[in-house]
């Protein structure tokens, strides 16, 4: 009970009269209880808590497109908030030792996707090949078109010899993620690129001087200084032949289809299959174990050129039976390159034999009409990219 006193005081402090004072005083009056306002989203709240249990990490815009789909015209505000309090709680990111490992204990590799080459129209998808020796840091870098077995074995093997060795064990993660990402930011950058080649040989060249020369943040030494090669097991003496290995057809023109392209032959093999081994830098034809041609890879297929080959076999199982002329240069429409589909018209027109052509003999139908094939003196014929 409030004494007089008190309230004759605080009728001067709020200007009321003491009796409104103690009826306020003996019964407070209740605040009005809030209005429940309705929501837009209400209706949809349960097809959201449905979206979130089937992607977890959906964007709040996301769900906003699949409830306009099914009736909602709000805001974007609203499906946001509704999101933030609905969605489910994120599992704490999992916590990782960092190891060092001792000299040529580990090797670390991964690859890195780099965009495509482009060559003369045809884009080719060009991948990085990285490898870290995880004691020193020191890099390997290697791209190539292809994340093949056989690429990735290639790969290794070159690795491994510029290393000098092999590590004990090899990984995928850690250490080797970081320099995927260097090489993105400190070599790719305001470089231009003719082909697989040239990436390659700025590639070495930005190893030799600038990647493993500079010092490494977390080591403070230069990899070159702090890799120790004689830590890490020798080679086997025997090398692995990890090339694209296919068979292939040889159809009656003398070529044969890869990769794009097509390869010419000695006319003895036309209608056999025989055996293209290729890495990134040759494509050889081999009938068995027998070497027959070896042509200058070539990444683009819409070219329609004439390229000499590598190297050739002269003598042996892959030459016996070809009598080779001069060269037909004479068969030449003007302007235009000697291929064998074009020496073969130009036969045909003239109806008779001239100089130039290869004549296919057997020893054992020596004195049979032989056949002449219009195909260029050099026995192989050269490869015509398409």
């Amino acid at each position: 009970m409030v004494g007089i006193g008190r309230l004759r005081k605080i009728e001067r402090h709020l200007y009321r009269s003491w009796r409104t004072i103690k009826k306020y005083l003996d019964a407070p009056a209740q605040s009005a209880a809030p209005r429940q306002r309705q929501s837009k989203l209400d209706p949809f709240k349960l097809t959201i808590a449905e979206l979130l249990e089937k992607d977890p990490v959906a964007t709040a815009t996301v769900i906003r497109q699949r409830l306009r789909s099914v009736g909602y015209d709000g805001a974007y505000t609203i499906p946001r908030e509704c999101v933030r309090a609905t969605r489910p709680a994120r599992k704490p990111p999992r916590a990782f030792l960092r190891m060092e490992s001792p000299a040529g204990e580990r090797f670390e590799v991964d690859w890195g996707h780099f965009g495509v080459l482009d060559y003369a129209g045809d884009k080719r998808k060009l991948y990085a090949f990285a490898l870290v020796e995880a004691h020193s840091r020191m890099l390997y870098l290697e791209f190539t078109h292809s994340q093949s077995f056989e690429t990735f074995a290639r790969c290794h093997v070159h690795a491994f010899l510029a290393m000098g060795g092999v590590a004990r064990e090899s990984r995928e993660k850690g250490k080797v993620e970081r320099a995927i990402g260097y090489a993105r930011q400190a070599f790719w950058p305001v470089r231009e690129f003719t082909d697989l080649n040239d990436v390659n040989r700025q590639a070495r060249q930005w190893l030799a001087e600038i990647a493993n020369q500079r010092q490494h943040r977390e080591t403070r030494e230069r990899p070159m200084n702090r890799f120790k090669a004689e830590a890490l097991r020798p080679l086997p003496v025997i090398p692995y032949d990890y090339r694209d290995t296919v068979e292939a057809l040889v159809y009656k023109d003398l070529r044969l289809h890869f990769d794009g392209n097509r390869h010419c032959v000695p006319p003895r093999f036309a209608g056999r299959r025989l055996t293209i081994k290729a890495d990134s830098s040759s494509v050889t034809i081999y009938d068995r174990v027998h070497e027959i041609v070896s042509y200058p890879r070539c990444w683009g297929s819409r070219a329609d050129s004439r390229r000499r080959p590598l190297r050739r076999r002269t003598g042996g199982p892959a030459s016996r039976g070809c009598t080779i002329a001069r060269p037909a240069t004479a068969l030449r429409p003007p302007g235009k390159p000697l291929l064998p589909c074009h020496a073969r018209s130009v036969f045909a027109r003239h109806g008779r034999y001239r100089p130039g052509l290869v004549t296919p003999t057997r020893p054992d139908t020596k004195h049979r009409r032989a056949s002449t094939v219009p195909v260029p003196a050099d026995g192989a014929g050269g490869s015509d990219m398409r």
